[in-house]
């Protein structure tokens, strides 16, 4: 996975955690997503809703706090409207 800045604790866990022990599409299906949505996290482009973040906890373990404020809704990526 390329490096990209850490943005916050909860992308830096989710980084750790995809990578070798599971995989970003396994967490995508867990949370009825898509795996675009998951890797947008890990690369710091999105930061996931509150909500998001405790079903994050709720599997990874990752505290959801550690994703910091965490907007109302999933943030867009760069260049999103």
């Amino acid at each position: 996975m390329p490096e990209t800045d850490i943005k916050n604790e909860g992308q830096r866990r989710l980084r750790a955690l995809v990578t070798p022990t599971i995989k970003a599409s396994e967490l995508a299906r867990r949370l009825k997503i898509s795996p675009a949505a998951v890797s947008l996290w890990v690369q710091g482009e999105n930061t996931p809703t509150e909500e998001r973040a405790a079903e994050i906890e709720a599997i990874t373990g990752i505290p959801a706090p550690t994703w910091g404020k965490a907007p109302r809704a999933e943030k867009k990526g760069k260049g999103a409207k």
